[in-house]
């Protein structure tokens, strides 16, 4: 019993010393042929290396790195996933996190929660 009650301590400790925010979606990379060329809202023409499609990924509570590869957008380190967020401010390279991925309506949802 004392050490699930340690256990339980160290968690929440943890957790109140944690910033949580939104996730909106979970992105896969895909890559394009080279030569592939985008087009932004005004017009401007750009040369594209890879897409990210929505992707789903199981219900659950998952610990990974992640690393800050622009605003609101984070890669999951050494796979082609990334994540965006919702006003997201963490400045991370390599940072291990915590994820909560819930599935709704077709669309993958969740919490990620830095130490």
């Amino acid at each position: 019993m004392r050490k699930f009650v340690s256990v339980v301590i160290f968690f929440l400790s943890t957790c109140l010393m944690a910033e949580e925010y939104d996730i909106l979606r979970i992105l896969k990379r895909v890559d394009v042929e080279y030569g592939t060329k985008s087009v932004d809202d005004y017009g401007n023409i750009h040369n594209v290396d890879y897409i990210l499609e929505p992707a789903n990924i199981e219900d659950g509570t998952y610990k990974i790195t992640v690393t800050r590869k622009d605003k609101d957008l984070y890669i999951i380190d050494g796979t082609k996933f990334y994540i965006e967020t919702k006003y997201c401010y963490e400045y991370v390279y390599s940072e291990e996190v915590i994820i909560v991925v819930e599935n709704y309506n077709g669309n993958t949802y969740g919490k990620i929660i830095f130490k």
